[in-house]
């Protein structure tokens, strides 16, 4: 195992992408930050690994807010995750976290600080009042629910990402195939050709990852035509035989382009549609 973990394998394609993504659609005020996460999946792991590690389903490791919205800010926090191997180690085994386990994810919209300060604030309250109320409780069931209110507030963080938007700026559709390998590619070029009856004009972002698709809509692009309802349904009609397992709309975050997701190296793609022709572009 290598010493340090990798993550950006491209750093042209993630500076391209934050450009597209963070440079259009910029920070407001000091009110607001963005948050990105690294998280661990067992999916690639063999029985044996899974064992020897004791990595669950999906968990996250550590999180890195960004409270400047430039280049160098962005890049840096994304740097930080490149650590030496003993940087994350897994829950149970305590031992390095093997590197095709982990992924960077990255919230597209900006997280309210004030409003993550109340998140956080009321959740803690409710964990102290209980502990109070229950100080001399000898009860398992009333153990087992202080704990588990605990194990909530360690949560935190990924439940902020998603409760404590500043505004949205961006919908993200995650979709997934049973052939991750090949589906996608001519999936891609269905969805292409589906968002055209349903938008005007418009520039939205295709983002490829391990398990199949992220279509990112601005939100500036909604009208009486193009809307979240009328682009889900595009999709589904768009996609139906080409193996898709899901289509679900992202509240987290996303892989980010030009970094590894478990070893798969995220790409994107950038189309622009001016009501009469379409102009790709790919870093």
């Amino acid at each position: 195992m290598p010493e340090y973990y990798k993550f950006i394998y491209g750093k042209d394609i993630l500076e391209a992408f934050y450009d597209e993504v963070f440079g259009t659609h910029p920070l407001r005020s000091e009110d607001e930050y963005r948050l990105v996460a690294a998280s661990s999946r067992n999916k690639e792991l063999t029985k044996e690994e899974r064992e020897r590690y004791g990595i669950s389903d999906k968990e996250m490791y550590k999180t890195e807010p960004i409270y400047q919205g430039d280049w160098t800010s962005f890049h840096s926090a994304i740097c930080k995750f490149e650590c030496n191997v003993n940087g994350f180690m897994t829950k149970l085994k305590q031992v390095p976290l093997p590197q095709k386990s982990l992924t960077l994810y990255m919230n597209l919209n900006p997280i309210s600080i004030r409003k993550s300060f109340l998140y956080k604030h009321k959740q803690m309250s409710e964990v102290f009042e209980f502990v109070i109320n229950n100080q001399n409780a000898v009860a398992v069931g009333s153990k087992d629910q202080c704990t588990n209110l605990m194990r909530k507030c360690l949560k935190l963080p990924n439940a902020v990402a998603m409760e404590c938007l500043a505004r949205r700026d961006w919908i993200d559709y995650d979709i997934d195939f049973e052939d991750a390998d090949n589906a996608p590619c001519v999936a891609k070029e269905k969805i292409k050709s589906a968002l055209k009856d349903v938008m005007s004009k418009g520039r939205y972002i295709i983002v490829r990852s391990k398990g199949g698709l992220h279509l990112l809509i601005p939100t500036d692009l909604f009208d009486h035509k193009t809307n979240p309802t009328t682009i889900k349904a595009a999709l589904i009609n768009s996609i139906a035989g080409y193996g898709c397992k899901e289509i679900g709309e992202v509240k987290g975050g996303v892989p980010l382009p030009g970094c590894l997701q478990r070893e798969f190296p995220v790409t994107f793609e950038t189309v622009s549609w001016d009501g009469t022709s379409e102009i790709g572009y790919k870093p």
